[in-house]
């Protein structure tokens, strides 16, 4: 399935994070040592520019399957979490939720997207790098595991649909951090 396969994708206000809280917190602690509790999640999407993308949640689509949180700064949107539940992976979910994401970013004025990643997390690392990231900086030592982190760019081009043809299907879709 490809990413243009996938729907449901929306966008979640602050107002409406309950609704989806439960599902988020369970897959926080799926996919992340480091996972965010509630009163977390909370205060994250509240923050100022940001913007928290889900897939499911809600009936008919059942359970969050994924997410992605990113808060736009001026020119720049940082992507500070994706994740996709391991059931889902390989079904366009994180490129969607990914899509998703950029497109908010352009309208509210982004030119680039940043993140950091993991130099261990070879599946996002590849994933980013099918995108057309790049890296542009190195944090040594940065993750509890003694990993670098890589902060990685991505230039937003309006005309760039960040589609399944940027991406061989069943390679869109990873964990985070």
């Amino acid at each position: 399935m490809s990413g243009a396969a996938v729907s449901g994708v929306r966008l979640v206000s602050p107002a409406d994070v309950d609704e989806v809280l439960v599902g988020l917190v369970a897959l926080e602690a799926e996919l992340f040592d480091d996972a965010w509790d509630a009163d977390a999640l909370r205060d994250l999407v509240a923050g100022y520019g940001r913007r928290l993308h889900v897939v499911g949640g809600r009936a008919p689509q059942g359970p969050v399957s994924g997410y992605v949180l990113t808060q736009t700064l001026g020119d720049f949107v940082d992507l500070l979490r994706i994740g996709v539940v391991p059931a889902a992976r390989r079904g366009g979910v994180a490129l969607a939720l990914h899509h998703a994401a950029a497109a908010d970013a352009r309208t509210e004025g982004a030119e680039r997207v940043l993140l950091e990643v993991s130099e261990a997390n070879t599946g996002a690392r590849a994933f980013y790098t099918r995108l057309g990231y790049v890296e542009i900086d190195r944090r040594p030592g940065y993750y509890r595991d003694g990993s670098d982190a890589l902060v990685l760019e991505l230039p937003l081009d309006e005309n760039d649909t960040y589609d399944e043809t940027r991406m061989p299907a069943g390679e869109g879709d990873l964990t985070h951090e």
